[in-house]
């Protein structure tokens, strides 16, 4: 009945025990939508809804995503399947890199794109080669980092071609 945990098992010892394996779901990324604030786990679960209009530190904010009717405790209602698994892709390779404090911002609108927590916009085309992708962001922010980078345009939509446009 809990939406914070996840069953991940049973297991009974005759006569009269059972171990019940969970997993706590974490939050890590947040929303607005009709001015009230949501917080997502990874698997696009709806954790909790806030008045606030400040998003957690150190948790992206999720823009774009098309959705119908939000209930604390299910799974976002997206119209498009597609938003949703581009959503789960980015979000488990973020994680499976540690790059999640970076990003500010996730749009899944198409095209897809970051907005790193510098200013820099990373485009990501779709939801393909995400493991690529994230890949080549952590390398060339590093880069940009040092060059003293604030804002501009990084394109990673072809990974092992990332391409760099200052702002005019």
């Amino acid at each position: 009945q809990d939406h914070t945990i996840i069953f991940k098992g049973m297991q009974k010892e005759y006569p009269n025990t059972i171990y019940l394996y969970i997993e706590e779901r974490k939050t890590v990324a947040a929303m607005q939508w009709l001015g009230i604030l949501y917080t997502l786990d990874r698997e696009g679960v709806v954790m909790e809804e806030s008045t606030s209009t400040t998003p957690p530190a150190g948790m992206p904010v999720i823009t774009g995503f098309r959705v119908s009717n939000i209930n604390v405790g299910q799974g976002l209602p997206v119209r498009s399947e597609k938003q949703m698994d581009a959503y789960r892709e980015i979000m488990e390779e973020l994680e499976l890199q540690m790059y999640q404090s970076q990003v500010a911002e996730i749009n899944l609108a198409d095209p897809i794109y970051l907005i790193m927590v510098e200013g820099v916009t990373v485009r990501l085309g779709d939801a393909s080669y995400m493991q690529a992708k994230i890949g080549a962001v952590r390398t060339d922010m590093a880069y940009l980092r040092q060059l003293g980078k604030t804002s501009g345009i990084l394109d990673v939509t072809i990974p092992e071609d990332a391409k760099y446009m200052p702002e005019n």
